[in-house]
C-alpha cells in the first residue's frame, strides 16, 4: 500500500524537505519541545473533544507535516500499531465520552493536565 504520509525511504514527508531519519527526529524533538512551551503558556481553547485534539496536534507538529491536525486516512505504527484508521471518530467519541462523564462527577480524572488551574473548566480546578 502507498503510504501518502511517507517518502519512498520510509521517512515521513514534512515541510522542511528532510529526509535523514536522525535529522526529521531532532527537529520534530526542538520543534515540538518549544510548541508544548508556548502551550502551557498559552494554552489552546477548546471542548476537549476530537476537533480540539487535533487542533492541538496541528499547534505542535503543523511546522512540520502537512498534514497536521488532520485525521490519518491509512494505519500507521512506531513500535507497535495505532489505532486503525477507521475507529479514529468512534473511538475518539467513546474516549473523550468518558472524559466528560469523568469531569462532570469530579472524578479522579477531573484535573485537567497542561492548564493553570484557573483556565481549567469550571468544577475542575482540583490538583491532585
Amino acid at each position: 500500500m502507498n503510504d501518502p504520509y511517507a517518502m519512498p525511504n520510509g521517512v515521513l514527508r514534512n515541510k522542511l524537505g528532510i529526509t535523514d531519519p536522525r535529522l526529521l527526529a531532532a527537529a520534530e524533538a526542538d520543534i515540538t519541545r518549544a510548541r508544548l512551551v508556548m502551550l502551557t503558556e498559552r494554552p489552546l481553547p477548546g471542548a476537549y473533544d476530537l476537533g480540539h485534539l487535533q487542533a492541538f496536534h496541528a499547534t505542535v507538529f503543523g511546522d512540520i507535516y502537512p498534514w497536521a491536525g488532520e485525521l490519518r486516512t491509512v494505519n500507521i505504527a512506531k513500535r507497535t500499531p495505532f489505532c486503525p484508521a477507521r475507529n479514529l471518530v468512534p473511538y475518539a467519541g467513546e474516549v473523550f465520552g468518558l472524559i466528560r462523564e469523568s469531569l462532570s462527577a469530579g472524578g479522579p480524572g477531573s484535573v485537567v493536565v497542561g492548564m493553570r488551574r484557573s483556565e481549567a473548566p469550571p468544577g475542575n480546578r482540583r490538583v491532585n
